[in-house]
């Protein structure tokens, strides 16, 4: 039996390697044990705690009501993780506000999809304060206040999805898009025999851009500057010049909407590898129908004007989202129930026109006189609204006309529902598209232009500064506080008692999946902490002081990556769980042991043996070691140095030939068997 003592000393002390002049003599049969281990980790006396894999995330819910949390949550829970290693107070407030802003910290593609409230991205922030020693939450709401050069790279003919929030596209033949020449935030697409319908690849701004619905009464806002549509109501856009002379039936077969990641994935969902077959699905089931669309508008009738151009009615419709076993409608399903009109709007003839979605804050119902100015009171669903703007030209600066779609005793908007028929943000990200059914090139140029969930930060502004500007609401007397949200942000630290039957099912089985960092941040567990409109200046403080901050039982496992040794890192049920085969030697606790307040002694009281399964003696030249979380991620915790000890022993023989073990199996007919005889 071998004792040898592994030591980082000038390494990493979470991952070092150890080198043996002579070789390291295996015997036949080796075993392989865990004797012990001393490391050096960051401590409370430096003002730092441990965050790993059993203390890192927490669940959010942007909803209504605190009692309640679930009156009214359009968007569902959604996890927040955090990144492993050692943090002192200040820094875990840091990595706090990194995690509500940016997403989960393993992402890399800034695509923002792991926060799925848009305003909010930037606008959920975690300060400590170092006076009472507590972490506390903030929140404010963003808006884009700048376009940018639109990329044409963004658009693409043909469309499918892949597990997860990307999108897997396909280029598709005959796409011809390129920046309108007027104002570059715009692209010009030309319907080509090949392509006849587009949809934009990156995911849309969600709730409201700073808007509510109908508003302003005054379109000559100040906050417009150079655009005809004031930055507030930045939104999405389908534009195209109506030539007086254009035949009445081109402009018929054009469409444009938005739609959820689901409808893009049910495209090409049975024909995702026959390109050709792929577009013509486009044709037929998205593009000329609408109803691969949540919301669309479609131009379905003109009105002669006598001596004038006339003008074009657009209607928009909802296709209802149906919660059924499941997740969402079947192909055949599309028909049942039909399409809803939800709003009416005029196009004039022979000048540009444009149709606006906007995301904005609004009243549910069916009130078809929605208040113009944004109010507490007029805030309590998010929804979208409708508008179509006639102008002289792309780009003017002064509109000419803006009519606010809700003719026909249609509302001109609809609010997003929390389940039911139009449940649009429960089923994030949502994308927007445009389409033509003509067979042949069309003389039309639609000009596309969306606001998106994965804008710069350098396009985003505090809400704050919406308000105060007279020109841009009814009067001075309904100002809105704008950069509050209307609704609460709740968090779940920890699990959440089954008891406690106030909160629906989505929370809490959320909550009891992912939530564990409650004791590490201070705050009471098994309750949900709200950060409502009205706290949001004060903000939410956790329960206790930095110096009660309990990280829990951290967790070593030690690894030797080069040994013949297998174990396996099994998923568990949190956010991103192992299930990864590793070199497992052992597994220790990371709890300070001693009286110095950074170390870490720890000698298994039991000898687990592990077999390096080497069948003839053996020997090694080095042993690498690393010192990871139960995840197999590598312990950003430890100082140096560290030190593992191990012991090495020869197994008992157990040869075994042809799969029996002829000890076990000795008679002359197993045998034969054994060697092939009979």
């Amino acid at each position: 039996m071998s004792l040898i003592v592994l030591n980082s000393h000038g390494q990493d002390p979470a991952e070092f390697e150890n080198h043996f002049g002579r070789g390291l003599k295996l015997p036949r049969n080796a075993e392989i044990c865990l004797c012990g281990v001393n490391l050096n980790r960051y401590n409370k006396h430096d003002e730092a705690v441990v965050i790993q894999d059993n203390n890192d995330a927490f669940i959010v819910l942007v909803s209504t009501g605190s009692a309640n949390p679930q009156d009214y949550a359009p968007f569902g829970a959604y996890a927040v993780k955090l990144k492993p290693g050692s943090f002192t107070f200040g820094d875990v407030a840091s990595q706090l506000s990194n995690a509500l802003a940016v997403g989960n910290y393993l992402y890399g593609t800034k695509n923002y999809m792991d926060i799925p409230v848009s305003p909010l991205r930037m606008g959920l922030l975690s300060t400590y304060d170092a006076t009472n020693k507590k972490i506390k939450f903030t929140c404010q709401r963003n808006y884009i206040v700048d376009e940018v050069t639109a990329n044409v790279n963004d658009w693409l003919s043909t469309c499918g999805s892949s597990d997860g929030s990307s999108t897997n596209t396909v280029g598709g033949v005959g796409l011809k898009v390129g920046l309108n020449p007027g104002d570059d935030s715009y692209v010009d697409w030309v319907p080509t025999v090949t392509c006849r319908a587009v949809l934009c690849k990156r995911p849309l701004w969600n709730m409201s851009n700073g808007a509510g619905i109908f508003q302003p009464a005054n379109a000559s806002s100040t906050f417009g500057g150079a655009r005809y549509v004031p930055a507030q109501e930045f939104g999405y856009r389908w534009g195209f010049l109506l030539d007086d002379g254009l035949p009445k039936e081109e402009v018929f077969k054009m469409r444009g909407g938005i739609m959820n990641q689901r409808r893009v994935g049910l495209v090409n969902q049975a024909n995702s590898n026959i390109e050709s077959v792929n577009r013509q699905s486009l044709r037929q089931n998205w593009a000329v129908g609408g109803n691969k669309y949540d919301l669309w508008w479609q131009i379905d009738t003109f009105v002669p004007a006598q001596g004038g151009a006339g003008t074009f009615i657009v209607n928009i419709y909802y296709q209802p989202i149906r919660n059924v076993d499941t997740g969402f409608n079947s192909a055949q399903s599309y028909d049942q129930p039909p399409a809803v009109l939800v709003g009416q709007g005029k196009l004039i003839n022979g000048i540009y026109n444009e149709v606006v979605f906007r995301p904005v804050d609004g009243k549910g119902g069916t009130d078809a006189n929605a208040p113009q100015a944004t109010v507490a009171a007029d805030r309590d669903k998010c929804c979208i609204d409708f508008r179509t703007v006639s102008t002289p030209n792309p780009g003017a600066a002064t509109p000419n006309t803006v009519f606010v779609a809700n003719g026909s005793n249609t509302p001109g908007y609809i609010a997003v529902t929390e389940d039911g028929d139009f449940d649009l943000y429960k089923h994030l990200p949502i994308y927007m598209g445009a389409s033509n059914e003509g067979k042949e090139v069309s003389p039309i140029i639609m000009n596309l232009k969306g606001i998106y969930h994965d804008a710069e930060n350098a396009q985003l502004q505090n809400m704050l500064g919406i308000n105060g500007d007279a020109a841009y609401v009814t009067s001075p007397a309904v100002l809105a506080d704008m950069e509050q949200p209307f609704l609460n942000v709740n968090f779940a630290f920890s699990p959440l008692t089954e008891s406690n039957f106030i909160y629906k099912s989505q929370i809490v089985d959320s909550a009891n999946r992912y939530s564990n960092i409650a004791s590490l941040i201070g705050f009471r567990q098994n309750v949900v902490h709200s950060l409502t409109s009205a706290n949001s200046a004060t903000g939410l403080s956790s329960d206790f002081e930095a110096t009660a901050w309990d990280e829990g039982e951290t967790i070593c496992v030690v690894q030797l990556p080069n040994t013949p040794i297998e174990g396996e890192l099994g998923g568990g049920s949190g956010n991103f769980g192992g299930a990864n085969t590793a070199n497992i030697l052992g597994v220790v606790g990371l709890s300070l042991t001693s009286s110095d307040p950074g170390n870490v002694y720890r000698e298994p009281s039991f000898e687990n043996w592990v077999k390096m399964k080497n069948l003839s003696c053996d020997s090694l030249n080095q042993l690498k070691v690393k010192l990871t979380d139960t995840t197999g991620r590598k312990l950003t915790s430890l100082q140096p140095e560290s030190t593992i000890w191990i012991k090495i022993r020869q197994g008992k023989e157990e040869m075994k030939i042809g799969g029996v073990d002829p000890i076990e199996h000795n008679s002359v007919h197993n045998r034969s068997i054994r060697f092939g005889r009979y």
